[in-house]
């Protein structure tokens, strides 16, 4: 499945003429979990991911069996990722895993320590349909480079599902697309 997503997304990206740098891949639930399979299978494909509910590569929060995945392409894959304090699917013990992954992930890609403490943390509100959501941002930032983004929320699985892919979530996905939008491949910086 996932070559044949990696095919689709090139095929896309070729018709449309678009920057191989700024290719991007997301997904909620199960298409949370399948974005991490991309981004360990395919760091040379995508800039940056989002897997939003999801599960780790291979539930290792080691981050080996991503980075051994990235095989002579690893290198740091910076993720921003939403989970619903009481998500009941893919609870919150699961997107903390997921996000300890992609930190160790990184610092294996990227030889040097990745700090497990964000630099920053900042409470949010989101205007949704749902109307105001409050929301936890943890910035995790190595040498310039945001690597990841962990945003937290009081929503079940459903509620934030919806958020993530309706008009009434506005404010979410602007939040993610800034993130992704920051970076792009071989760049340097913000952008790494």
């Amino acid at each position: 499945e996932a070559s044949i997503l990696a095919g689709i997304t090139t095929s896309v990206r070729d018709e449309l003429g678009s920057d191989p740098a700024r290719v991007y891949i997301g997904g909620y639930s199960a298409g949370g979990a399948m974005t991490t399979v991309m981004g360990a299978a395919y760091p040379d494909l995508y800039a940056a991911i989002a897997p939003s509910a999801g599960a780790p590569y291979d539930f290792d929060v080691t981050g080996q069996s991503a980075f051994n995945a990235m095989g002579p392409f690893a290198r740091p894959v910076p993720a921003w990722l939403l989970q619903g304090v009481f998500d009941e699917i893919s609870n919150y013990v699961i997107g903390r895993s997921n996000l300890a992954q992609w930190l160790n992930t990184d610092q294996l890609a990227g030889g040097g320590p990745v700090s497990q403490t964000p630099a920053s943390v900042h409470n949010v509100v989101w205007q949704t349909g749902f109307g105001p959501i409050p929301a936890t941002e943890e910035h995790y930032v190595d040498n310039g480079c945001q690597l990841a983004q962990f945003n937290s929320d009081p929503l079940e699985h459903l509620s934030n599902g919806y958020l993530i892919s309706e008009d009434a979530g506005l404010s979410i996905e602007q939040d993610m697309m800034s993130f992704l939008l920051a970076h792009k491949l071989g760049g340097t910086g913000v952008g790494c």
